[in-house]
């Protein structure tokens, strides 16, 4: 039995000056996860259409995106609290940081939310890759398998709410004047260094979450003083295919540009079977039940702000009771403002 099935997809991507709204089909993304992590909003939009209204009582991040964008890394410490920690663990599924004993500031909040702050104290980084090719990479630049890194100060960046953790879990006290200066400093440096980087923009990323309301996409960054490797920087970003990894720094070329060096980079560990092989969308894998035969993919870009592109894909089910073939074909546009 041959059927063949036809689906009709449109989407459009505005871009606004230092803003990002995404506007699609639900269920689609460029990578595996849940059906959530991959819904995207229903309404469309145009060039022309005025900015989404905040929700009520809440911050509109769209309407003041250039002064978010502006803060990000000009926002400095709140240093009249200071939050004294013990043995804070901060776990990003298979990494662990455990501050052992110092002090956090957070930073002042932007848009209502806080979105970062920086320890000063003594504290450890630990985790094993997954598997023996990233392993293979740990050891091949850090001389070791396993990461277990002491730190002793690290900048934090986030938005996923790390701050309730630590006001849970730290005691407030007074300002030492010696470690308010101390973490101001490391902040405004580390902040100059991040904000410099070709690789990370995390003031994007913090504004088109918030403009276009994604979900379960927050972002955790942790730029650590290491003993043995100076600074090294761990990021969490469900958005990306790889959602960990971890990275040394290098200042290349005549203008002193910033670059990052990969480590090594994993997956969550939910997504590799007990091998380490990485399972491919974890969530609908199981019994492979289809065989892709063919694929065609026709692109066609008649202008520099339109990109139209069509794509066929024919497989066939592979269970013995089953002799189902089946097809698809999508038809995608994809518009942005002329730059």
């Amino acid at each position: 039995m041959q059927a063949s099935v036809g689906l009709l997809l449109r989407r459009r991507v505005l871009i606004p000056a230092l803003g990002l709204i995404a506007l699609g089909a639900p269920g689609l993304s460029s990578r595996g996860g849940s059906p959530a992590a991959q819904t995207a909003p229903q309404a469309t939009a145009s060039p022309a259409s005025p900015a989404p209204a905040p929700a009520p009582g809440g911050f509109d991040f769209a309407g003041k995106r250039e002064e978010v964008f502006k803060a990000f890394y000009a926002t400095g410490l709140d240093l009249s609290t200071a939050y004294t920690v013990t043995n804070l663990a901060i776990k990003k599924d298979s990494m662990t940081l455990l501050l052992k004993q110092g002090t956090i500031f957070l930073m002042k909040p932007i848009g209502g939310e806080v979105t970062g702050g920086t320890f000063v104290g003594d504290g450890e980084a630990s985790m094993t890759p997954p598997n023996r090719t990233q392993r293979f990479l740990l050891n091949k630049y850090s001389g070791s398998e396993t990461l277990k890194e002491p730190f002793t100060e690290a900048v934090f960046r986030f938005s996923d709410g790390s701050d309730r953790l630590i006001r849970a879990t730290g005691k407030p006290a007074p300002a030492d004047p010696a470690a308010a200066s101390r973490a101001d400093q490391v902040l405004g440096e580390r902040s100059s260094w991040l904000n410099g980087t070709r690789e990370l923009h995390l003031e994007m990323h913090f504004l088109e979450n918030r403009i276009s309301s994604l979900k379960g996409l927050d972002f955790f960054l942790a730029d650590l003083h290491t003993v043995k490797h100076d600074w090294l920087t761990y990021e969490y970003d469900p958005e990306e295919f790889h959602e960990h990894i971890l990275r040394a720094s290098a200042t290349l070329g005549a203008k002193g540009r910033r670059y990052e060096i990969p480590w090594t980079q994993w997956h969550e560990a939910s997504e590799y079977d007990q091998a380490g092989h990485y399972v491919i969308l974890p969530d609908h894998d199981g019994p492979h039940v289809i065989r892709v035969k063919h694929n065609d993919l026709t692109v066609d870009i008649p202008s520099t702000d339109q990109v139209e592109w069509e794509a066929t894909m024919v497989a066939k089910s592979l269970p013995a009771n089953s002799r189902q073939k089946w097809s698809r074909k999508f038809f995608v546009v994809l518009l942005t403002p002329p730059w």
